[in-house]
């Protein structure tokens, strides 16, 4: 029903209350609930007829609405967030850092921070990639526990590669990492066998085809190491499409985080060293 219809019907139901007209004939005459007409009546009380027509629904408030001082305090605690040595730098760690630690009430949206930060000039917006059609994929229920397993490279100074594994919990979130100089059979092994130990034994592992997950692709047909340990333990091996990162998007998100939070802001000058800090990040991510 458009705005000219609506307004007519407003004006009936309130011609119909004055002539004295019951409320459960009016709401039968018009089509509308008790709350509707409530409302309207109310509005007539107050402003009269002009009071029928539809108030704008543009937000009371907006980011000039706050306080010079606050606007300020939403780019100081932004730039103080980016200045950290390690962990998060997005609008969610903005708005914590003014919840915490400058101990702002009421605490602004995400939304409002970034409209701030953009009129201060320190921030700008992002264009968000193109969505592509709906691809349907397992999730966990509560018989059915999957992790979302895969891995992603870096290389120190001096050009050593290193191997930082993530498997997911895609209902609990809990994360596990480990960070190999390779990705050997062996060191997926072993990878699996510390998150089972730690965080149990799924019903589904969730990966992408990589030769290391799934075997070789010199040999069709022919169960893999990784496939075959899933096999024995009683775990379900879910690969996803051929070339569709994206579709195991829980863990890959993780590797930005670690990227973002760990691997940008602190040097590590060998593969050790980054074994070692890796307790850290798992108890700073949970």
């Amino acid at each position: 029903m458009d705005e000219k219809q609506e307004q007519h019907q407003r004006k009936k139901a309130i011609r119909l209350w004055r002539k004295g007209i019951g409320i459960s004939r009016i709401l039968k005459i018009v089509s509308r609930r008790r709350a509707w007409l409530s409302k309207w009546k109310e509005r007539y009380r107050q402003h009269g007829w002009k009071g029928l027509q539809s108030q704008s629904r543009k937000p009371q408030r907006s980011s000039h609405a706050y306080p010079p001082n606050v606007r300020r305090l939403i780019v100081r605690a932004y730039q103080r967030v980016q200045k950290r040595r390690w962990g998060l730098r997005g609008m969610g760690a903005t708005r914590r850092e003014l919840r915490v630690t400058y101990r702002l009430r009421p605490v602004p949206s995400v939304s409002t921070i970034k409209r701030v930060l953009r009129v201060a000039g320190v921030f700008k917006r992002r264009r968000l990639a193109k969505t592509e059609s709906f691809y349907p994929q397992p999730r966990p229920t509560a018989t059915y526990t999957i992790h979302a397993m895969d891995w992603t490279e870096r290389f120190l100074h001096g050009g050593a590669k290193v191997y930082v594994f993530h498997i997911i919990d895609l209902e609990t979130r809990a994360c596990v990492q480990t960070i190999f100089p390779d990705k050997t059979v062996k060191s997926v092994t072993a990878h699996l066998k510390k998150v089972w130990k730690t965080r149990g034994i799924p019903q589904g592992l969730q990966m992408d085809n990589d030769a290391a997950f799934y075997g070789s692709r010199r040999v069709p047909h022919h169960f893999g190491k990784i496939v075959r340990l899933c096999l024995y333990v009683g775990i379900e091996p879910i690969f996803i499409p051929v070339g569709e990162a994206k579709r195991n998007g829980d863990v890959e998100r993780l590797h930005g985080i670690w990227d973002q939070a760990v691997w940008q802001q602190v040097h590590f000058d060998s593969v050790e060293a980054a074994q070692d800090f890796t307790p850290q990040f798992e108890r700073w991510y949970m």
